[in-house]
């Protein structure tokens, strides 16, 4: 095997490939044999795990981890019959906000004794759907439910890193996960 190492020592590409010749001579490549992993760090005679990283390094990190977990749930939406058919509500930020104004607007004419389909909604599918106002409060409070418990999950997560951080627990933080 041969490692690839960048500037400050970390293997940045693994190959079992000979890369002598084959490559820009800058290109620093290092016979590693079979022991090397990607991240591990040479210091010019042997491979060693990188430094560390600090607790609160590590801590802020995670909560990137969970932030981009939370980010991707909401991309993600809620399955959910519209009008009999099966979709998916986008819980994204945007469209949150309509979540919202669609609630109100059918909150408002169920209140005026409105009971036609005569709300829109488009899923994901982009299929435009008539609900009633009944059914999109049903919709919608599904929705706003889903959006509600990402959120709860994701403080709850970081609320573990952060009480792993303060009891200096690195392997406290390094077990939370989505």
């Amino acid at each position: 095997m041969w490692a690839r190492i960048n500037n400050n020592g970390i293997v940045t590409e693994i190959t079992d490939i000979d890369p002598t010749g084959r490559f820009h001579p800058s290109l620093t490549w290092i016979e590693c044999g079979d022991d090397v992993r990607p991240r591990w760090h040479y210091d010019g005679e042997a491979f060693s795990a990188p430094p560390s990283e600090s607790l609160a390094d590590l801590a802020q990190r995670k909560r990137h981890e969970i932030d981009a977990a939370r980010d991707q749930a909401f991309a993600t939406g809620l399955d959910y019959d519209i009008a009999g058919e099966p979709d998916v509500v986008q819980t994204r930020a945007q469209d949150q906000i309509n979540l919202l104004g669609l609630r109100a607007k059918a909150e408002s004419r169920a209140a005026a004794g409105v009971t036609d389909a005569v709300m829109e909604f488009r899923g994901k599918s982009n299929v435009t759907h008539q609900l009633t106002p009944e059914d999109m409060i049903a919709l919608t409070t599904a929705a706003l439910d889903h959006i509600e418990g990402i959120y709860k999950r994701s403080w709850e997560r970081k609320d573990a890193v952060d009480a792993a951080l303060e009891n200096e627990d690195r392997e406290g933080i390094e077990a939370v996960a989505w």
